[in-house]
């Protein structure tokens, strides 16, 4: 494998096959014991190739070729316990190899083709694997904080074609709010909520086609799903409707509300601060009891002390 590597320092001439047999490699490599002699030895192989491609990489301007050999030594620093260096970007979309999408990802700089690679590996495995859906999960926040919608629905149309489950519908029904498409969010939760079988799932997709209603203004459907969610038990209904009446000053109904949300196994933050404010009425009205009960007459000033009587110094005659 090396001496063939070595013949083409050039320019990146090796055919896809080799690529392909080096990501392969690499794969076998990861689940090596680190200590063994054959981790060692395919380790040492791999760097070597790495290295040679990407000084060839540079010297042809080959952007893949040393892309993808950045993003081989990459695996290797991290699987070596080394900091590792982030592969630079490859600058196209390819026919990504087997592995390689997976390996890319997490290899590159936050951008367009971390977010590519990231939904790629996505659809690599037969069945959705976890850790790779929770790489894209990480990822798509980060776009999120970041204000990036492009990319953050890339990852969340990625996850939803994967898995079509509730988490995935509100994630991706919130990108569409945020893009200002509320009616393409409202039309992908009514797909969703018509094609539940699990009724955990369709509450708490009507409790978000409430909030987008909600969002857009159509209060009579937004109350239609909140209230359909809290008769099914959902106690994040009753914080939202709580939160709504304590705005609309309806203390009492926000307080009786906050307390059907304490009545979970589990009580939020949010529910307890909801039901700390409803009760500030109560509050405010025992202190203007007190101020209006009180006492007209000022409590008698204390007496101005007398300051120390200083003895005068005699003096000499």
């Amino acid at each position: 494998m090396l001496t063939a590597c070595l013949s083409v320092q050039g320019s990146d001439t090796r055919p896809t096959e080799s690529w392909r047999e080096w990501f392969q490699d690499l794969a076998t490599l990861e689940s090596l014991p680190r200590d063994s002699k054959e981790f060692e030895r395919l380790a040492k192989s791999l760097r070597a190739i790495a290295v040679v491609h990407e000084r060839a990489g540079l010297k042809a301007r080959n952007i893949v070729q040393k892309y993808r050999a950045r993003t081989i030594l990459y695996h290797l620093q991290r699987l070596q316990n080394l900091p590792p260096h982030p592969a630079t970007e490859p600058e196209v979309i390819l026919e990504w190899l087997p592995h390689e999408a997976w390996y890319a990802t997490r290899a590159l700089r936050p951008g367009l083709y971390k977010v590519v690679t990231a939904v790629a590996a996505l659809d690599e495995t037969p069945a959705l694997d976890a850790e790779r859906a929770a790489w894209a999960e990480s990822l798509f926040e980060e776009e999120r904080k970041k204000l990036e919608f492009d990319l953050a629905e890339r990852l969340a149309a990625g996850l939803y074609r994967r898995a079509p489950d509730a988490p995935n519908v509100e994630r991706l029904a919130q990108v569409h709010v945020w893009r200002g498409n509320d009616d393409a969010a409202r039309n992908l939760l009514t797909e969703a909520i018509e094609a539940s079988v699990d009724a955990a799932s369709a509450v708490r997709l009507r409790l978000a086609r409430a909030r987008v209603a909600r969002a857009a203004g159509d209060e009579r459907n937004a109350l239609a799903d909140f209230g359909a969610a809290l008769v099914c038990g959902s106690d994040d209904a009753a914080l939202d409707l709580g939160w709504i009446a304590l705005h609309a000053g309806e203390r009492k109904r926000a307080l009786q509300l906050a307390q059907l949300a304490l009545s979970g196994a589990t009580p939020s933050d949010p529910a307890l601060t909801l039901y700390g404010l409803a009760q500030l009425p109560a509050l405010d009205e025992a202190q203007r009891w007190a101020r209006e009960n009180a006492t007209l007459e000022a409590p008698p000033a204390p007496p101005t002390p007398t300051p120390p009587r200083r003895n005068p110094t005699p003096r000499g005659d």
